[in-house]
């Protein structure tokens, strides 16, 4: 697809080119430019990552074909973070939550461990099948294209957003399974970070590879109020954490400092945002 021809979260096609480089962290020599809507300001990345690298299984070891299961220390916070919502909202107390691009379960293995009626879906089919094996409540769907049944008090969609095209579909097919005052919990890479600015390309959450989008918190906001209509509203945006890694040496120090100081002043390179359904 050219760039010419893509169509923005916005529905606009008018871009101004950001810059152009080359991605060297997680992939080698990888060439791709930035462009950016001239309508919403929204971010995105040509050429546009391949979606093969889902649903033929992402997460699969080109040998033995089975999911690579990783330590996500992060998952218990996010449990516990649902949880505290729907301690908040007491209508929503036993109705199940949605992990949307679970991997293996490991989110909701978490959530069910404290108590949730948790389920979780996915595009790739060895991660999904290895959750399942471990007895957790996974399916394959691909949101981009299917509907769910309402039914979800919250759904999280933690580093999943950047990866979807289209994501208005996606972002409708999600807030329809969502019931009345239900919760929207993201996570994505804050692209307007402190640390994003100043490493620019050499950002490891840029990732051109595999993101297609790059939000800040006023882009992501402006997104989800657009694609239901404002039936959603804000109950908080902040960017307090991190995802890029200090290093090592007197870079790694520096680094170290600007991070730690983004957090406290709300310049993290991780946005979290919490949307309630209105209706």
């Amino acid at each position: 697809m050219k760039i010419q021809e893509a169509v923005c979260l916005c529905g606009n096609k008018n871009y101004n080119l950001v810059y152009k480089n080359t991605y060297n962290r997680q992939v080698r020599d990888y060439k791709f430019s930035l462009y950016q809507c001239v309508n919403c300001s929204a971010v995105r990345v040509d050429p546009v990552p391949d979606i093969s690298l889902y649903t033929e299984g992402y997460t699969a070891s080109t040998e033995s074909n089975s999911y690579m299961r990783r330590e996500k220390p992060w998952c218990k916070t996010l449990s516990k973070e649902v949880v505290e919502i729907i301690e908040d909202h007491p209508s929503l107390k036993g109705l199940p939550v949605l992990d949307v691009g679970c991997n293996g379960g490991e989110l909701v293995e978490c959530m069910k461990k404290d108590g949730l009626n948790a389920e979780g879906c996915d595009v790739d089919p060895i991660a999904v099948e290895y959750g399942k094996s471990k007895g957790l409540n996974l399916f394959i769907k691909d949101l981009a294209s299917h509907k769910l049944e309402k039914k979800y008090s919250v759904v999280t969609l933690n580093h999943t957003l950047e990866h979807i095209i289209p994501a208005q579909v996606f972002m409708q097919n999600i807030y329809d399974s969502i019931v009345k005052d239900g919760v929207l919990l993201i996570h994505v890479p804050n692209y307007n970070s402190w640390i994003s600015r100043i490493m620019k390309h050499k950002w490891g959450f840029l990732a051109p590879h595999e993101h297609v989008w790059q939000f800040t918190p006023e882009t992501l906001k402006n997104f989800i109020l657009n694609s239901s209509d404002h039936k959603m509203e804000v109950i908080k945006i902040e960017c307090k954490t991190s995802l890029e890694q200090p290093g090592d040496g007197v870079k790694g120090f520096i680094k170290k400092i600007i991070i730690k100081f983004s957090e406290l002043f709300d310049q993290a390179d991780e946005i979290i945002a919490t949307f309630r359904k209105k209706d």
